[in-house]
Parts: structure tokens; sequence; C-alpha cells
């Protein structure tokens, strides 16, 4: 997925949602974005098709201030305005008022404008009372410059010939209602891929031999020396000696026994310590060896896992998922073939389910989006320079508030060349 993606491929998951993906490139080519529009005359479809589009990478914004002026000035003050838009039939016939309703539409921060329409079987009843719609929406096209799309909510109610007529017009007949929403999250994803330039080449590097875990402390040093934010921290040789090494330090903190991958699995992390003797006692209740104590990190927005594995065919592999101990409950990610861009990593974040979070959810602070931006190219950067050696980076959590995105926990194999491959 990720490869497709980097090259601007996109994909579908049916043949129905191949055909209508298709249809509309071939008509209309890819779009310019996936802010769109939708007109039909029943709430129930409107309701349908806002349900359905959850499901696709496509958006409805909010009408604007031209928008509503058109739309009221065509409807009338009968109507309720929204997107999706529930036109009613008080203009029906009217294919004067229908294009100023289509083309006021169109007006906004759209790419195209889907008006659902529902043509009867010629061979049961007139369909000619429907054909206003065909010239509001091929007159809304011209006028606005935008694409139209008739949309059936059923194939069978778009008539072949009918599709047949508007082949190579601005205005293009699409069926079914999850095929056609495919399809446009389609021509967007291409739209929005089809950049000048061709992408960065893949980064592969030679694999490494003897890969191993290195510690979590010095894992989060060796990162922290390519921009990575970690918090302040000591180690403890041994139980007896955390209350002396985490004296200097303020509190809450956090003690870790080192050397286990799953620390929260193995009853080997506490949070929350408030005094010394706090973190003396734990320390004896959690596995032995050494220890790592840390401040504690404050006001925390949002989790999120960075993490990077070494992929043999495709180079570095780079995931952004909700991070934590519930990552796999939520599976929420996204996946990148390093190198990666501002751009790409903006993307890959609002293609997540947790960026509502991190936008500032129910009116909850939000957090720092640069510093996690920051923190995903600090990452990319220390893997570069360690292409030959890495196989596995993970920062999980990387824990984001308001003013910075702090990676409290970091996983790192890395190997080194033999030496007949170091030549």
């Amino acid at each position: 997925d990720a490869l497709l993606a980097r090259l601007g491929i996109g994909q579908v998951r049916s043949l129905p949602e191949l055909v209508e993906t298709l249809v509309l490139l071939n008509q209309i080519g890819p779009l310019t974005s996936h802010h769109i529009a939708s007109l039909s005359c029943s709430g129930g479809e409107a309701s349908l098709i806002a349900d359905t589009a959850l499901d696709y990478d496509v958006v409805f914004p909010p009408l604007d201030g031209q928008q509503l002026c058109g739309l009221r000035a065509a409807l009338g003050p009968m109507v309720s305005l929204a997107n999706p838009l529930d036109y009613h039939t008080y203009i029906w016939g009217d294919e004067a008022r229908m294009t100023a309703a289509f083309a006021a539409i169109l007006s906004g921060d759209v790419a195209l404008a889907c008006v659902i329409v529902d043509f009867p079987r010629s061979d049961l009843c007139d369909p000619s009372a429907w054909y206003c719609v065909i010239s509001a929406a091929r007159a809304a096209a011209k006028t606005s410059g935008k694409p139209v799309v008739l949309l059936g909510s059923f194939p069978e109610n778009i008539p072949e010939a009918l599709a047949l007529d508007l082949s190579g017009g601005a205005v293009v007949a699409l069926r079914g209602l999850p095929e056609a929403l495919c399809a446009i999250a389609v021509a967007a994803f291409i739209g929005r891929r089809h950049l000048p330039d061709l992408p960065s080449p893949l980064v592969l590097g030679a694999p490494p031999r003897r890969a191993q875990l290195i510690s979590e402390a010095q894992a989060k040093q060796d990162l922290a020396k390519f921009g990575v934010l970690i918090p302040t921290g000591v180690l403890a040789a041994s139980a007896a000696t955390v209350e002396r090494a985490g004296a200097a330090l303020g509190f809450p903190v956090v003690l870790k026994t080192m050397g286990l991958a799953h620390k929260s699995e193995a009853n080997a992390v506490r949070l929350n310590l408030g005094n010394l003797k706090e973190v003396q006692r734990a320390a004896y209740e959690m596995p032995q060896g050494s220890f790592l104590i840390e401040n504690m990190v404050q006001g925390a927005v949002l989790e999120l896992l960075l993490g990077v594995v070494r992929d043999p065919a495709h180079g570095f592999l780079l995931t952004l998922a909700a991070g934590g101990v519930l990552t796999e409950l939520l599976e929420d990610s996204a996946s990148l073939l390093l190198p990666v861009t501002t751009q790409d990593v903006e993307h890959a974040l609002d293609s997540l389910k947790v960026n509502k979070i991190l936008g500032g959810f129910r009116g909850r602070p939000s957090g720092n989006r640069a510093a996690v931006i920051a923190a995903v190219l600090a990452l990319q950067d220390y893997v570069l320079a360690h292409k030959d050696q890495i196989e596995e980076v993970e920062i999980n959590p990387l824990i984001v508030t308001p003013n910075a995105a702090i990676a409290a926990d970091a996983l790192i194999r890395i190997g080194q060349l033999d030496d007949r491959d170091s030549d």
C-alpha cells in the first residue's frame, strides 16, 4: 500500500468500484481536491451519501457565504441549506432555477458536485420529466468550469444510453453511492499525488548482521542527537541506588526496569511517582535489574506510535499510528516509504482517526502538530544516517502536548555489516 501510494496509484476494493473509477478518470481526470458537494431531492438521500462517505476520503465542506446567497436566491426560503443538500422539488422542472442552484453550490471550495438522480425505466414510464436535471447539470458545469456527477442510487437507475450521451463532457454518469464515492476519492488522491517531479528514490541500504536490541536509555540518547525530544532521566544500577540516582530529578517521575522490550506486560514500568520513597518502594516491587528514572511528561493530548522497519524489497517502511498500550486495539495507522517530506507526513496525520484529537477534540487543547512532524523527520534523519545498520526503530508512545512531542519510550534494533560487506 505504501509503495502504491508513493507512486500515486489509487486502489479500489471491487470490480464495480474499478469500473466507476475508470469512467470518472477517463472522462474528467484527476480531481483538484477531495472536497465535494451533493444535491438531491430527498433528505434520505442526503443522509445516505453523508453516511456512506464516512468510509471514503471525501469531505463535504460547509457552505460559504457565496454558496448560501446563490442557493437562497434559487431555492427560496423553504429549503434548509447544508452540504449535502436536500433541495426538495419546489423548483423541479424549472431549468433556470435548477441551473442556478447547481451553479451556486459549485461556486464554493469543491472539486465537483454530485446530483443524485434515479431515472425510471423508459419501457415502463416516460422519463422526460427527469431531463431537466441533465440540462441543468450541463449548464451549471459550463458556468462553473467544474464537473458534475449524475449519481444513481442503484446501478440500474442510470440508463446506458444516458451514460453514453454524457461521455466526453463535463457531466459524468456514475452508478451506486459507494462506487461513486470510491471513484471520487481515488481521483482526488491521484490529483493530489500527481506532482511535476518524481518522488525521491527509495532508501534501501545493506542489511545488517547480528542485529540486537539496544537499551532504551541508549536508544533515546541516539535519537536525541538527531533532534528527537526525550525526557530528562538518569540510570540506577539497582533498586538499592534508585533513590540516590533520582534525587536530582523533579517529581513526578517514571521508573522503568531496563532490558525489557514490552515493559507494561512485565509490570516493569511505574508512572506518576511523587517522591523518593515511592520510587524506592516501586523499584523493589518491579523486576530487578538496572533502572531508568525519568521526569514524567505532563499535559498529554495524544499518544502516537512512530515506527520504522526494514523491508528487503522496498527499503524502510515508516508507520504513524495511534500509540500507547491501545495501538493494536485501535488499528489506526498510516504507512509511508522513506524518504518522506513534510507534506507526506501532513497527509499521513490527516488520515488518522486520532487526528481529531490532535486538532483539539470537543473543546480540549490541541497537540503541537509541528512538533509531531519534526519528530518524524528527526527519526527519518537518524534512520538514513544509519541505513546500513538499522533493522527497526520504534517510538511508542510519542507523547504530544500543546507545546512539544516527546519520545517517552524507544526501541532500536541495530547491527553491524560483516567485514566482507563493508568494502
